[in-house]
């Protein structure tokens, strides 16, 4: 009868324990728009560090930014934990880079049923589209991530302006009493931007050979902005399996048009290596999205200066 008693009482135990935790779980659930109310600093979660580089610069000691993925990656494929979900369902806005580059926030979103401000930074912007594979020219090889058009768009300063124009609408829309401060923030930065362009445009055109060929897609924008001609492009996203046939077309023109430079992306250096080594070609590295440091200026700079180094 003891031992009927006892363990009736380890039950009750852990009901009460299992209604606490439930109580406490659901209470953080409901927090979200509470850091609003209070006056602090206004909750924003983005996809990327590029993102949240951005809103820092425009949101300035009103925002704290938190970014879903972290330092340099591969943002196509990225499987969100629940972690993730109670850090976006606490913001109180949610920006996400879109046009196809990071699709898994969609379901993000979907999942939570409590994020109502989103914010697609792509807005407004024009995409390189992609050719089937096989196509020639600067925009090549679809596949299902990059259904919508090149996403990589940053690499296009003015597309960034877009980007920050985008930015500037959703801070002011979620705390409009801030709006002369996030519009001062931003006109700041537009300024960095254009000085810092208007000194990589010079170094850009005092190349003679622009020609380039790339194992990713991630610079056509890039490419395009500084008139770096790319001659060829072996695959669209930084996990697409390569078909010796495409791997061979591209070395035969880089031989065939004397390409002095191969471009690959620093996250994935393997197989733009061999490429390299199969032409002949200097390897040249750049950074897909942002460096280590999340700063896109500081990126900017680095990618554009690489390239000119190794084309001189």
């Amino acid at each position: 009868m003891k031992k009927t008693k006892h363990l009736s009482s380890l039950s009750l135990t852990a009901i009460i324990v299992i209604i606490i935790g439930i109580i406490i779980g659901w209470s953080l659930w409901r927090q979200p728009e509470v850091e609003i109310a209070t006056g602090s600093k206004l909750q924003v979660t983005v996809s990327m560090p590029l993102l949240r580089n951005l809103v820092e610069e425009i949101g300035g000691d009103q925002v704290e930014v938190t970014s879903i993925i972290n330092g340099p990656s591969c943002n196509h494929h990225y499987e969100p934990t629940s972690g993730d979900l109670i850090k976006a369902t606490r913001s109180a806005l949610f920006i996400k880079a879109g046009m196809g580059f990071d699709p898994w926030v969609d379901h993000l979103i979907e999942s939570s049923g409590k994020i109502e401000a989103a914010l697609d930074a792509s807005i407004g912007i024009v995409p390189m589209v992609i050719e089937p594979s096989g196509s020639e020219g600067q925009d090549q090889h679809a596949d299902d991530d990059h259904h919508t058009g090149n996403p990589h768009y940053w690499g296009s300063p003015e597309n960034v302006k877009i980007m920050a124009e985008n930015i500037l609408n959703g801070l002011i829309e979620v705390l409009p009493e801030k709006k002369d401060y996030f519009i001062h923030n931003y006109r700041e930065y537009l300024a960095k931007l254009d000085k810092v362009v208007v000194e990589l445009k010079k170094e850009a055109a005092s190349v003679p050979d622009k020609k380039v060929a790339s194992y990713s897609a991630a610079f056509l924008y890039l490419y395009r902005y500084f008139g770096f001609d790319n001659l060829a492009t072996v695959e669209t996203t930084c996990e697409q399996e390569v078909s010796p046939r495409r791997l061979a077309e591209v070395v035969a023109k880089v031989k065939a048009n004397q390409v002095k430079v191969v471009v690959g992306e620093t996250i994935y250096p393997k197989l733009p290596e061999n490429l390299a080594r199969e032409t002949g070609a200097e390897l040249v590295l750049l950074w897909p999205t942002t460096n280590e440091s999340g700063d896109y200026l500081e990126t900017l700079a680095e990618n554009v200066k690489k390239l000119v180094a190794a084309l001189q």
